[in-house]
Order: structure tokens, then sequence, then C-alpha cells
């Protein structure tokens, strides 16, 4: 009988294991915090009549329940939070979540030592992987762009991060954009931010350019091929980029502004097509309008490689973003012999759209000697005659060899036509 007994008892054991294995689990992250100035009711006491103690639930969690040894006297919810009013001498609440085992938290444990009129904080998220915690990112206005370590992500997300530091972009037209970097620790999971709006000294975060900008942490790569061009090891700052070729609705603007002709979109039509028809001092004009710039060839390069060609998600591909071109070019086999709409192929992992193919893009370098140099130059004298700005990701029209991420072409600065555009970088500052 009681080796069965064990027995029973055993397999007790094992089914309770593997059943909490299956459940979720809450957690306490860091330590207990004293709130000298967290407002409560010190009218509120407990069945022996002693002024309550306060215990501030923070959490990302919702649906959550509570309990205490000695019971809890009052709940106070609130975004985000919730005040527990409780016994002074109370040393133990319970978490309670439906799909989740209660966590228990021996307050002495967390070096919360209550109080009468005293309020102390816990922060509690659920259990991730050992790697990981799970921060929250507050941004007003809300509808911001967010990006963390060079990634587009949900602003309304909770975000489950290593410890450690981290690298915050935020944008939105019309504000200050923010670079920051945080340090994101057990007792260090909420990050709030407040944008500035921005004034005129810099049009690029004035001007409502739908075309947004994404963020290219610098570094250094091979650029090149060895089947194109000599490889050569290239550094490059950070920078923005635009996420699209420049669309003929943004460029029309820029004309109606600057009392300038349009260019002939050779009935293909406007709207989100690249803009065509333009030659390297209409680009360099548009780019200074809107606050920016035109890439450089090796910034223009390290982008369409995913920022690092040697980083764990960079594949080495052949085009930008893919081997197989049909997925993100339009080139001379599939674009109808005209320009698409931007953004209707796959990007690369950085967010660009026709890295490779749909139109050439004027870059900010001469193509004569520029590609050998460590600091490719721009020359502040502007076109001189027998010389070509260079061109970079190739056309509609082309084939599938000149979108390679290496290829490059030249044009005399004076001229355009209609495989010809151009997307724009700003820098960090």
């Amino acid at each position: 009988m009681k080796t069965l007994a064990k027995f029973i008892l055993l397999v007790m054991n094992l089914t309770i294991n593997l059943y909490a294995q299956d459940i979720s689990q809450m957690r306490v992250i860091g330590n207990g915090r004293y709130l000298s100035d967290e407002p409560m009711d010190k009218s509120i006491t407990d069945a022996n009549g002693n002024i309550c103690a306060g215990l501030v639930i923070q959490t990302d969690l919702t649906g959550i329940s509570y309990n205490s040894n000695k019971g809890i006297v009052k709940i106070n919810p609130d975004l985000g939070k919730t005040l527990l009013y409780l016994s002074p001498d109370e040393n133990v609440v319970v978490v309670y979540k439906a799909g989740f085992l209660p966590l228990e938290i021996d307050l002495n444990s967390y070096g919360i030592k209550l109080k009468s009129g005293e309020v102390w904080k816990v922060i509690i998220s659920e259990v991730l992987d050992n790697n990981s915690l799970p921060v929250n990112i507050v941004i007003s206005p809300d509808d911001a762009i967010l990006f963390i370590d060079n990634k587009k992500v949900d602003v309304s997300q909770r975000h489950n991060l290593g410890d450690g530091e981290h690298k915050i972009v935020i944008q939105k037209n019309g504000y200050m954009i923010v670079l920051d970097t945080i340090n994101v620790s057990d007792e260090n999971i909420l990050f709030v931010y407040e944008l500035t709006k921005s004034d005129n000294s810099n049009k690029s975060t004035v001007l409502d350019i739908p075309n947004e900008m994404v963020f290219v942490e610098g570094g250094s790569f091979d650029m090149g091929s060895d089947d194109i061009e000599p490889i050569h090891s290239v550094t490059v700052n950070d920078f923005f980029i635009s996420s699209y070729e420049v669309t003929f609705d943004e460029y029309d603007k820029f004309c109606e502004a600057t009392d300038r002709e349009k260019p002939d979109d050779e009935g293909w039509g406007r709207g989100k097509r690249p803009v065509i028809n333009v030659n390297w001092g209409d680009a360099k004009d548009y780019c200074e309008w809107a606050g920016g710039r035109l890439p450089t060839e090796a910034e223009w390069e390290y982008a369409a490689r995913d920022a690092n060609q040697t980083s764990s998600d960079s594949k080495g591909y052949y085009y930008s973003g893919s081997d197989n071109i049909k997925s993100v070019a339009w080139y001379s086999s599939n674009s109808d012999d005209k320009t698409q709409l931007v953004g209707s192929k796959q990007p690369n992992k950085l967010g660009l759209y026709d890295m490779s193919g749909n139109v050439w893009e004027w870059c900010s370098d001469w193509f004569d000697d520029s590609y050998y140099s460590e600091s490719p130059s721009i020359d502040p004298r502007g076109p001189v005659e027998g010389k070509s700005r260079i061109l970079r990701g190739a056309s509609w029209f082309d084939p599938d060899y000149a979108c390679h991420i290496a290829y490059r072409f030249g044009q005399r600065p004076s001229r355009g036509n209609n495989t010809i555009g151009f997307r724009m970088v700003m820098d960090v500052k």
C-alpha cells in the first residue's frame, strides 16, 4: 500500500508540474519602491482602526484580481496601475488572472515595509524568456512612428527587450525627431516621450511628407562585388533614408511651392508612381527644399544591403531584400514597360522599397573616382561638363543583372529621362 501511495503521489506531482508548465506565469519585476508623493485617502482604516498602508500594483496585464492574508480593505483601480489599501502589518498579497498561476508576493522579500499612510509600489508582468523584459514606450502624440534597434514597431504594443541599451527613434510630421538610447533593466521598463513641435527652421519636420524616413544606424561594410566592382571597406555615419522613391505627389508639391514646371509622366500616371524626368539638379533642389539631401553612393549601397551585410539578419542577397528579383523589383521582364506604384513589391529588412528596380536613383557623388574613396566627396561647385553623377538601383527598363545590389551607372547631371528618379536622406543631428 505504501508503494502504491508513493506512486500515486508521484503521478500527482508530475501532473501538477506538467499543468503548471502549460499555464502562463506572472512575476514581480525588481524590488518594491517607496512612493513619497503618491496620494492616498488616510481616512480609510482597517478592521482594527489603523490607518491603511498603500500598495500600488503597476502592470501591463488586464483582468487581474487581488487578495491578501488579512484581507484587502479597498481597491482603487486606475489606468495601468491599482492602489490597494492594506493593513499596515500585511505581509502577503496574492495576484490572480485567468489563464495564469496565482502570484504570491511576499512583501518583505521585495524590500517593502508597509506603514500607515505610506505607499509602496511593485511592478508585475508575464514571465517571458529569461533574456527579455516587457517594456512599455509611451509616446504623445500616440500616432508617431517608432523604431527600436533600427526596426519599425507598433507604438501601441508592449515590446519584449533584453537587458541593456536599445536605440530609440521616434518621428512624426510636424514634430522634432527623437533619438535616444534607453537602458532596460528589471527596474527600468517604462519610458515616456512627449514630442516637441518643430519650428520653420527645419522644413523636414514641418512639411507633410508622407514618405516616411527610416533610421539607419551607421557602420562599416564591404562595398562592391567581385563580379562587378572591387570590394573595399567603407564606413558611414547614422542617417535617415526615405522608405520609398520620391513620388509625383511629393515632387508636384515642390513644383507648386517653387513655381517650377512639373515633369512629364509619359502618360503613365502621377500620384504614387516615382517621379521621373528629373535631372540631378532637380533632385538635389527637391531634397534641400524638403530639409534633406541626396544619398552618397556608399549610404545608398549600405542601406540597400540592410545596413550591414555581415549582420545576422543579412543574407548577402543579390538584389536588395531577396535573391528572387520578381519579389522585390520592377524590371524589364515584369514592368509592362513603365514605372509602377512605389512600395508594391517586398521591402528589404530595413523597410526600404524599390532599392532594386522601378527607377534609377541619383546619388550625390561623381562617377569618376568616388567609388574608391573611404569618404566619397560631394563637389560643391556643382555639375562639371564631361562628368557623370552616380545612379544606383536600375529601373523598369533594365535587365535583371543591372538590379544587382552593387551595380552602378552614371549620367550627365544635366540629363534626366523616364528611367531616373531619386530618394532622399537626412543627417542625424
